[in-house]
C-alpha cells in the first residue's frame, strides 16, 4: 500500500474520531436542577399550547419526566445553551402564545444572560426570584398581562443592560432599587399602572441611554436628578400626571435626541437652556399648562425633525423664531390659550361703571372664556370680577364701582379641559389698564396722570402725590420735609444739622464732608477702618486669602499654588471654565500650563471646596507603556470636603484633546504601596470621560484619595489623562505554526467570532486525540 493511500486512511480515521467526539459533546447534559426548571417553565406556561414547542417532547422520551431525553435540551425551541452545553444561557419565547404564570424556579437558571417572554398572555406577578439571575443582561417581559409590583430584587441585577416591562398591568411605585442597575442602558416601564413619584435614584444610572415611563399615573415633579443622565438619548414621560415646572437641568442632557413630556400637568415657562440641546430631533410638549413667551434660544435647535407644542399658553413676539417654529410645527399658534390683546376702557374717568374691551384670541374651538380681574393697587393682587361665557366675547360691563377709588384691570383667557388636553389652561394676565378717580379734574384719571397734584414732581417720585405743598418725606414719618423741622429724627433741628437727612451724623468738625461719627479712615485711603485690613497703610486695604499679605502685593490670592499672572494668561482671557469669573480670583478653580509648557488645563471643584498645590509634573519612567500622557500628570489637593464625604473635580483639556482613559499613581485599598492603576468610574469613584472634559469622582479616604484618611476632609491626588497606544502584533516567522510546537495549524484572516470559536474547538479536539489531553 503506497504512502498516499496510508495518509488518506489516517486522515479518514482522524475525522471519525473528531466527529465522534463532537457528537458525544453535543449530548453533554445540563444539571438536573436546570432541566427541572425548564420543564417547570413549560408546564407553568401551558407549553402544549405554545405556537412552537418543537424538540421539548421529541421521542424517545425520558420515562421519569415525559420530556425529550437529557442532553437534548439545546435542541428545544427557545432554549440556547452556552458553548459547553452545560447550562442554559438564553430563553427566547416572544410571540409564542405562552399563558399561565412565570414560575419562580426560573431563578435556578443562574447562568442565564437573556430572557424574552414578551407579547404573550402571561398573568400573575413577576417572581422576585428573578433577582437572583446575576448574569442576566437583557430582560424582556413587555406586552404580557403581568400584574402586581415590580420586585425590588430586580435592582440586584447589576449586569443588566436592557429592562423591558412595558404594557402590562404592573402597579405600585417604581422601586428605588432600580437606581442600582449601574450598567443599564435601556429602561422601559411605559404602559402600566405605576404610581407615585419618579425615584430620584434613577438619576444615578450613568450609562442609561433610553428611559420610557409614559402612560403611567405617576405624580409629583420631574426629579432634577435626571439632569445627571449625561448619556441619555431619549426621555419619554408623556401621558403621566407630572406637575410643576420643567427643570432647567434637562438643558444639560447634551446627547438627548428625543424629549417627550406631552399630556402632563406641567406649568410655567419653557426653560431657555433647552436651546442648548443641539442634538435634539423630537420635542413634544403639547397638552400641558405651559405659558409665557417661548425663549428665543429654541431657534438654535436646527436638528429638530418633530416639534409639537400645541394646546398650551405659549406665544412669541420674535418673527424669526415664529417662522422657525412654524416650519417645524405648522399652525402651532392656533391652539394656544394666550392673553387677549388691546385691552381698553371706554372712558378711563368713571364713577360707578365702565366697559372693558379686548381683542379675542385666535383659538376659539374648545370651550372656555375670559376672566376679568381688578385691584385697587397697580400690579395686584387681583380679585375676580366676572367671567365671559365663551372665547368669542370681546367686552364686559363692570358696575357697582366706588367713585372715589382708582381701579386696575387685567383680563385672562382660559380653556376648559378637552380631548387634546386634560388640563384647564389659563393664560398670563393681559397688560394692565386703569381708570376711575380724577383728583385734579384735568380729564385724566389719576392712574394715568403723571403729576396728580401739579407740583412739578412726578407721582412715582412724589411721597405726597395729591399734596402740592409736599413731595419728600425723608424719615418716612408721613410729615413732608417742608413741614418737618427734624427730617432725620436725630434730635437736631434741620437748621443746626450739617447732615439734616442723615440720622447718624449732625456735625462735621473738619469740614471734609464726612461726619464726625463716620470719619474713621485713619490712613485716608478711602476705605473705612472697619473694612480696612491695613488701616494704617494707605497703599493697602484688602487680603482676600487671609495670608497676611496685602492683595496689591499678593501674587496668589486664591491659594491654588498658581500665580495670578499664569492664570490670567490662560484660555478665555483667564476664565478657563467660562463661568464669567477670572480663575485667579476663585479658590475652587485653577488654570495652569500642562507639563508640555504649551497648552493649558483648567481644574474646577464644587463651590465651597478649595484647590491647593496645583501643578503639572512629568511622567515617571515606570509609567504604563500601553498608554501615553500627552499633558503629563496633574498634582492637586482639595480641601474643605466633608470628612468622609464625596466631591468631584472637572478637568477642562484643550478642545482637540481625546483621552481614552485616566491613570493614577498612588496607593489603593488593596495595595498600600504607590503604584500605577487605571482610575475609571466604578459607580462611586473614578473618571468619566466626555470628549475633552473629564470628571473625577472622589470619596474622602477611599480609592483615589492618596492620603487614605477619611476623617480630614482632604483629597490628595496625582494622575493624568492618557491615550491608548495602538499596537500591531508581530507576524509569526515563516513555518511557525503558532501552536506551541505542533506541526499543523489553521490560518484564517477576517474570520468572525463564530469562526474563531470553531477554530478553538478544532484545536481542542486535535490536542485531545493526538496529545491525549
Amino acid at each position: 500500500m503506497n504512502t498516499h493511500r496510508i495518509k488518506q486512511i489516517c486522515f479518514f480515521i482522524f475525522f471519525i474520531l473528531l466527529f465522534g467526539t463532537i457528537h458525544n459533546n453535543a449530548h453533554a447534559q445540563i444539571s438536573k436542577k436546570e432541566r427541572a426548571a425548564l420543564i417547570d417553565f413549560y408546564k407553568s406556561t401551558n407549553g402544549d399550547s405554545w405556537k412552537d414547542n418543537s424538540g421539548w417532547k421529541t421521542k424517545p422520551l425520558d420515562l421519569l419526566d415525559g420530556f425529550a431525553k437529557p442532553g437534548t435540551e439545546g435542541s428545544w425551541f427557545g432554549v440556547t445553551l452556552n458553548p459547553f452545553n452545560d447550562s442554559v444561557e438564553q430563553l427566547s419565547f416572544g410571540r409564542n402564545n405562552l399563558s399561565g404564570k412565570i414560575p419562580s424556579t426560573l431563578g435556578r437558571l443562574t447562568k442565564l444572560r437573556w430572557l424574552n417572554l414578551s407579547i404573550n398572555q402571561l398573568s400573575g406577578e413577576i417572581p422576585s426570584e428573578l433577582g437572583g439571575l446575576m448574569n442576566l443582561q437583557e430582560l424582556y417581559l413587555s406586552n404580557t398581562q403581568l400584574s402586581g409590583k415590580i420586585p425590588s430584587t430586580i435592582g440586584d441585577l447589576t449586569n443588566l443592560k436592557v429592562l423591558h416591562l412595558s404594557y402590562n398591568q404592573l402597579s405600585g411605585k417604581i422601586p428605588s432599587t432600580l437606581g442600582g442597575l449601574i450598567n443599564l442602558q435601556w429602561l422601559d416601564l411605559s404602559g402600566n399602572q405605576l404610581s407615585g413619584k419618579i425615584p430620584s435614584e434613577l438619576g444615578g444610572l450613568a450609562n442609561l441611554q433610553y428611559l420610557y415611563l409614559s402612560q403611567n399615573p405617576l405624580s409629583g415633579e420631574i426629579p432634577s436628578e435626571l439632569g445627571g443622565l449625561m448619556n441619555l438619548q431619549e426621555l419619554s414621560l408623556s401621558y403621566t400626571q407630572l406637575s410643576g415646572e420643567m427643570p432647567s437641568v434637562l438643558g444639560g442632557l447634551i446627547n438627548l435626541q428625543r424629549l417627550d413630556l406631552s399630556y402632563n400637568h406641567l406649568s410655567g415657562k419653557i426653560p431657555s437652556v433647552l436651546g442648548g440641546l443641539t442634538n435634539l430631533q423630537y420635542l413634544y410638549l403639547y397638552g400641558n399648562q405651559l405659558s409665557g413667551e417661548i425663549p428665543s434660544e429654541l431657534g438654535n435647535l436646527l436638528n429638530l425633525i418633530g416639534l409639537y407644542i400645541g394646546y398650551n399658553g405659549l406665544y412669541t413676539e420674535n418673527e424669526s423664531l415664529r417662522a422657525f417654529l412654524e416650519s417645524k410645527c405648522p399652525n402651532w399658534e392656533d391652539t394656544q390659550t394666550i392673553q387677549p390683546g388691546d385691552v381698553t376702557l371706554d372712558d378711563p374717568v368713571f364713577d360707578t361703571s365702565v366697559q372693558i374691551s379686548w381683542t379675542p384670541i385666535t383659538y376659539t374651538n374648545d370651550t372656555g372664556g375670559y376672566h376679568v380681574f381688578y385691584s385697587t393697587s397697580p400690579g395686584g393682587p387681583y380679585t375676580l370680577l366676572d367671567t365671559t361665557a365663551n372665547k368669542s366675547a370681546d367686552q364686559m360691563e363692570v358696575t357697582s364701582l366706588d367713585p372715589d377709588t382708582t381701579y386696575y384691570f387685567v383680563v385672562q383667557t382660559y380653556t376648559d379641559s378637552h380631548m387634546n388636553n386634560w388640563n384647564v389652561v389659563e393664560s398670563e394676565y393681559s397688560e394692565e389698564v386703569c381708570g376711575g378717580l380724577d383728583t385734579d379734574d384735568d380729564g385724566t384719571a389719576d392712574c394715568m396722570d403723571p403729576d396728580d397734584d401739579n407740583d412739578g414732581m412726578l407721582d412715582n417720585q412724589d411721597a405726597f402725590p395729591l399734596d402740592p405743598s409736599e413731595s419728600i418725606d425723608t424719615d418716612r414719618d408721613r410729615i413732608g420735609n417742608n413741614a418737618d423741622t427734624d427730617d432725620d429724627n436725630d434730635g437736631v433741628l434741620d437748621n443746626q444739622d450739617t447732615f439734616p437727612l442723615d440720622p447718624s451724623e449732625s456735625i462735621d468738625t473738619d469740614r471734609d464732608g464726612i461726619g464726625n461719627n463716620a470719619d474713621t479712615d485713619d490712613d485716608n485711603d478711602g476705605v473705612l477702618d472697619n473694612q480696612d485690613t491695613f488701616p494704617l497703610d494707605s497703599s493697602q486695604w484688602q487680603d482676600s486669602d487671609n495670608d497676611d499679605t496685602a492683595e496689591n502685593s499678593d501674587l496668589n490670592d486664591d491659594q491654588d499654588g498658581i500665580s495670578e499672572a499664569e492664570e490670567n494668561a490662560g484660555p478665555n482671557n483667564g476664565d478657563g471654565n467660562k463661568d464669567g469669573i477670572l480663575d485667579s480670583t476663585q479658590g475652587h478653580v485653577a488654570s495652569f500650563q500642562a507639563y508640555d509648557g504649551q497648552t493649558y488645563v483648567t481644574l474646577e471643584t464644587p463651590v465651597g471646596t478649595i484647590l491647593n498645590s496645583c501643578h503639572a509634573s512629568s511622567v515617571p519612567a515606570d509609567a504604563p507603556t500601553e498608554v501615553e500622557f500627552p499633558y503629563g500628570l496633574f498634582d492637586f489637593t482639595i480641601t474643605s470636603v466633608l470628612p468622609g464625604g464625596a466631591t468631584t473635580i472637572t478637568i477642562y483639556l484643550p478642545a482637540e484633546a481625546a483621552p481614552t482613559t485616566y491613570y493614577k499613581y498612588g496607593p489603593t485599598p488593596d495595595d498600600s504601596t504607590d503604584h500605577w492603576y487605571e482610575f475609571l468610574y466604578d459607580g462611586e469613584t473614578g473618571a468619566q470621560i466626555n470628549g475633552n472634559l473629564i470628571t473625577l469622582y472622589f470619596v474622602d479616604g477611599k480609592r483615589g484619595d492618596d492620603d487614605f484618611d477619611g476623617t480630614n476632609g482632604i483629597i490628595v491626588d496625582q494622575g493624568g489623562p492618557a491615550e491608548t497606544i495602538d499596537s500591531v502584533p508581530a507576524a509569526a516567522p515563516a513555518g511557525d505554526s503558532g501552536g506551541g510546537g505542533g506541526g499543523c495549524f489553521v490560518a484564517s484572516t477576517g474570520y468572525s467570532s463564530k469562526h474563531k470559536h470553531c477554530q478553538s474547538v478544532f484545536s481542542i479536539y486535535f490536542n485531545r486525540i493526538f496529545r491525549n489531553k
